[in-house]
């Protein structure tokens, strides 16, 4: 995972890289809901490991990690061959221990 400056973002981590599998499309050839999200949910735990929050720490330290609330945003549609990158980052960092990140696939 390599760091990317955004214009108005703190520091930004590359998440994730694809290609859309046409097994993940739908009859007109965009890519299906559940495959959005997983990916999502996959660029989330790369962001967690960048952090130092792997799975071995956890386990090691007894720690979890939980989502409380998550907002996904369809901006645009993916097709099938369609290539794609995620970006995730830490927007804010809370006292009682929680963060907001944010992933933008495009």
């Amino acid at each position: 995972m390599t760091a990317v400056e955004e214009p108005g973002a703190e520091r930004v981590f590359v998440t994730g890289r694809g290609a859309v599998n046409m097994a993940d499309c739908d009859q007109w050839g965009h890519m299906n809901v559940q495959f959005y999200l997983a990916r999502a949910s996959d660029a989330q735990a790369h962001l967690a490991a960048r952090l130092g929050l792997a799975p071995r720490r956890l386990r090691a330290d007894q720690l979890a990690l939980r989502p409380l609330t998550d907002r996904t945003l369809f901006k645009r549609e993916l097709h099938g061959g369609g290539i794609h990158a995620i970006r995730s980052g830490i927007r804010a960092v809370h006292d009682d221990g929680t963060i907001d990140i944010a992933s933008r696939m495009t």
